[in-house]
């Protein structure tokens, strides 16, 4: 195993002196005072248990996640994508007596640099807070309309898709990796769904037809211009590249006496752009399609009603070939919820997440780079492109540990393993050894 680099060493070193120092101690801290309190600013002095009763709620949080590359990829270094996001939710019932109302307003800032593009060249985010146009953005304005004491949820306005499809931010973004955190990612790079922060126009309908078991279904407008970095309060239709249809089936049972929570979705989406073919990049395709699921399961119970527990999870994505950059994705891995009984909120966690290079592309550029050589008279580095190209995807590993010294208060040191990191971009690097820390604020 490689050793550690001078330069990610302090990181380290200060990661695991402050969870070791403040674990114990803030075990005892969070029964009084600061630690206990939800929120680290507190009430306002009242004021913001007064705008709750009043219908308005406030939120504004910081996510701050380092990552630093010490062995393997395109060269060491790293450093810190910050997002800080915050927003109003107004229940309209207790504003104005608008019965199951509510609005929805969030703003998004994300700035700092990306490991991955920067440092280690591979395709899945070591920080999976990098990226949607690293700006100031408005994420979401919505509207929500509550019925039949909330067995159907509508909602329309400007908002990310993956709020409402395709989500599972509890428990998978205990992770850092853009492989794990909240959702089974490569449907959005396969179409025009939108994730947070990227909000998109359009609406979705989720009826529960049993205590359990939900189906919805919503169209977004797809605009792939929201995503660049000037572009953050745009909201104009004008240059829309069309429409994204998606479904989703969810069942959320509980099993046996302890009531083992379970989370399933089975969905789908089918996009009307028109797309070059990814072999074949002068050929046009029109629409775009394709299918996932995923799942998470409490498997133990360490302590009968409460979250603590070891939870297993997996997630599936089956894009269209003839478009897709990754046809195929799964990850699958195990979290424990509440390791010891005085850490009732933190948690381990280990993932492993795969994507798969199209086949289809790879198969051509690996002969258009063959046939370059040839005529070229370059054939010493026939090996090497063989290699290169020989590489089918990238598989990324995570190991990490949630100290939640309060409940505003979240420390991630975690150890992330990208294996074939240039699988997307045909380079041979080397495996790549990253150390990561997610710090999350909420005030």
């Amino acid at each position: 195993m490689p050793s550690i680099s001078r330069s990610a060493m302090p990181a380290l070193v200060l990661t695991l002196a402050v969870g070791a120092t403040m674990a114990p101690w803030s075990a005892h801290a969070q029964d009084t005072g600061w630690f206990s309190q939800p929120k680290m600013t507190g009430d306002w002095g009242g004021v913001r248990t007064k705008l709750q009763d009043d219908g308005i709620t406030p939120f504004v949080a910081v996510l701050n996640e380092y990552a630093r590359l010490f062995h393997g990829g395109n060269r060491q270094g790293g450093g810190v994508a910050q997002q800080y996001y915050g927003g109003l939710d107004f229940d309209m019932d207790k504003l104005t007596g608008w019965h199951g109302g509510y609005i929805h307003f969030k703003l998004d800032d994300r700035e700092g640099p990306g490991t991955s593009q920067r440092n280690i060249g591979n395709e899945l985010e070591v920080q999976s807070n990098y990226g949607s146009g690293q700006n100031f953005r408005l994420s979401e304005l919505s509207v929500e309309q509550r019925f039949a004491e909330g067995k159907y949820i509508l909602k329309v306005g400007f908002l990310p898709a993956g709020n409402d499809f395709d989500n599972m931010v509890t428990p998978l973004c205990d992770f850092q990796n853009f492989a794990f955190c909240g959702h089974a990612n490569p449907l959005f790079l396969n179409s025009g769904s939108s994730v947070y922060p990227d909000g998109h126009w359009g609406g979705d309908l989720r009826a529960w037809v049993r205590p359990t078991l939900y189906v919805e279904g919503g169209v977004y407008a797809v605009n792939y211009d929201y995503l660049t970095p000037d572009h953050g309060f745009d909201m104009s239709l004008g240059s829309s590249d069309g429409a994204i249809g998606q479904f989703e089936v969810g069942w959320q049972p509980k099993f046996g006496p302890d009531k083992l929570a379970g989370d399933y979705k089975f969905g789908g989406y089918y996009e009307t752009s028109t797309w070059p073919d990814i072999a074949r990049p002068t050929e046009n395709r029109h629409g775009r399609y394709g299918e996932y699921v995923m799942a998470n399961q409490t498997l133990v119970s360490f302590e009968p009603g409460t979250k603590r527990g070891l939870i297993g999870f997996m997630e599936g994505v089956v894009g269209d070939s003839r478009t897709s950059p990754v046809p195929q994705f799964y990850n699958f891995g195990v979290i424990v919820q509440g390791p010891w009984a005085r850490r009732p909120t933190d948690y381990i966690d280990f993932g492993v997440g795969h994507a798969h290079v199209n086949d289809r592309s790879r198969g051509v550029a690996e002969q258009t780079a063959v046939n370059s050589l040839a005529t070229t008279g370059r054939l010493e580095q026939l090996d090497d492109t063989l290699q290169a190209y020989g590489q089918y995807g990238e598989t990324d590993y995570e190991l990490g540990y949630g100290l939640r010294l309060a409940p505003w208060l979240l420390i991630n040191p975690n150890v992330q393993y990208v294996v074939q990191p240039g699988a997307f971009t045909h380079k041979n690097l080397p495996n790549a050894w990253v150390f990561g820390t997610q710090l999350v604020v909420n005030f």
